[in-house]
This record gives structure tokens, sequence and C-alpha cells, in this order.
């Protein structure tokens, strides 16, 4: 017999496998919102069908950033990509198996992901252009997986994270 604990929230199972699977951080944001600030970059020019956008971020540690030499770095970050790839590939496959179409996003894709991340409540857009996270600040790399399993939707971050100094563009 199931009890209410036993039933599981759809978007909380979700949200538990892309950060068991390796991010940092996931939220769900909705394609409409997304698409009416996106343009042509939206998820029904990928996946016509979709009803919810997931996107998740791993974190590039401080010490990396600023440290780090150039040659080094990008094959971490040509790493970091690719663990973002594995993860979306490995949720694509687990919603198709509970017989939902995905489409996992690759860094080619015309998907706006850190207007996602913003709409999803990870974070927000600073005047550099970078998602800016209360955890990670702008250390993050993100990706998304498209799907027409219908999630509940996350909510934009009212704390305000970039004073808008322009320190980080000068």
């Amino acid at each position: 017999m199931n009890s209410n604990e036993d039933i599981i929230n759809p978007s909380v199972e979700v949200k538990s496998l892309v950060l068991a699977s390796g991010a940092d951080i996931v939220g769900i944001a909705d394609p409409y919102k997304l698409a009416e600030v996106s343009g042509k970059k939206n998820p029904f020019s990928v996946m016509k069908s979709t009803k919810s956008v997931i996107i998740f971020g791993i974190c590039m540690p401080k010490e990396i950033m600023e440290r780090v030499p150039e040659s080094k770095y990008q094959i971490m970050l040509a790493n970091h990509f690719s663990k973002l790839r594995r993860i979306a590939k490995k949720v694509g496959s687990w919603l198709e198996e509970k017989g939902y179409n995905s489409y996992p996003c690759h860094d080619q894709d015309n998907i706006e992901h850190k207007k996602a991340a913003q709409l999803a409540g990870l974070g927000k857009v600073g005047n550099h252009t970078l998602l800016i996270t209360p955890q990670y600040g702008p250390r993050v790399h993100l990706n998304s997986v498209l799907t027409d399993y219908q999630l509940n939707f996350d909510t934009f971050l009212e704390e305000e994270l970039c004073d808008q100094c322009d320190e980080c563009i000068t």
C-alpha cells in the first residue's frame, strides 16, 4: 500500500537525478516564458513539443579559474562540456524510459541557457552577460534537456546578485 510519503513529485525526482548525475545546480524553466525572451533561440525551434526546460550547471572551482595556465584551463573546460553532455544524455534517456520525449541539448544548440537558468531561479545575468549564481558566482557552465514531460517550474530569483558597478567589464 502506498502512503503519501511514497508519492514522489516528478520535478523533485528529475532534479534529484540531475544532481546525482554530477550537476551542482538544477532548475526547471517554462519554455513559453523562455521563448518570449529568446526570439529565434527558443526551445520550440529545437523541439516543438517542449513542455519543460530542465536547466543545470556545474561549477568551475575558483582555484582553477584563478591559477591554472590557459592551456590546462582549455582542457578542463572541454572536460566540463563533456560532463554536461553526459548528464543531459543520462537525463534524456531516463525521461524516454518513462515514456516522455526528450532532447538533450549540447553547446551548439540554439538554446539560451543563461536565460533559462535565470527563469528557473538559478541566478541572474549580470552586466558582463554571465549568469551569476548565489552559490558559485559566475563560475558555472550550463546545459539543458527539453522534454514534453510537464514539470513544475521554478520561480525567478528575487535576490539581486549584481550591483551594476561594471567592475567586471571595465
